[in-house]
């Protein structure tokens, strides 16, 4: 769909399979993206689009580096198949409260860094995460990540109540694992 301006409002790729770098990049008007059939793209994939607000992608599985970074205004997406994803996922959102992502395994560096209302985060198969997962993620209430084992450094850097609640959840998850050396 194109608006009044000439500008491409809304997408419906029907038959793309994989998409590479810089596709979509620093777009200024796209609102609605849907790609049923996508199940890869490369780096910067939507970066600087910050009017987005609705993403469809259902076999999504694997994103780059920099995926919807600096959009302001995603309300909803639904990625039930995505396993894994690049650094800097979705940062600087101004409106997403819940994301359920329930088959993503493993993230980069910067995931969803500096999500103003963030309320929940559900990922029940994610396991290891990098530097800077959640950070500045100030309003976070719930983070549902039962078989998470392994963070990088400034996890949850600034939200101390929730952090150390998870902490204490994969201490007691990693119990098991640990082999003492006499």
């Amino acid at each position: 769909m194109i608006d009044r301006d000439g500008k491409i409002i809304s997408i419906k790729m029907d038959n793309i399979y994989n998409i590479g770098d810089n596709f979509l990049e620093n777009n200024e008007a796209l609102q609605t993206l849907e790609v049923p059939k996508l199940t890869q793209v490369g780096n910067n994939f939507l970066r600087w689009c910050e009017t987005i607000q609705k993403l469809y992608a259902p076999k999504l599985a694997k994103i780059g580096n920099f995926f919807l970074n600096y959009n302001r205004l995603l309300e909803k997406m639904d990625l039930p198949n995505l396993t894994e994803v690049g650094d800097n996922f979705l940062t600087y959102n101004k409106i997403l409260q819940v994301l359920e992502v329930p088959n993503l395994t493993e993230v980069g560096d910067f995931f969803l860094e500096d999500n103003e209302t963030l309320l929940e985060l559900y990922v029940p198969k994610l396991i290891n995460v990098g530097s800077y997962f959640l950070d500045c993620n100030k309003t976070l209430q719930e983070l549902y990540a039962p078989n998470l084992t392994n963070v990088g450094i400034f996890f949850l850097y600034d939200n101390r109540d929730l952090r150390n609640k998870v902490y204490s959840e994969i201490e007691e998850r990693n119990k098991e694992n640990v082999v003492y050396v006499k």
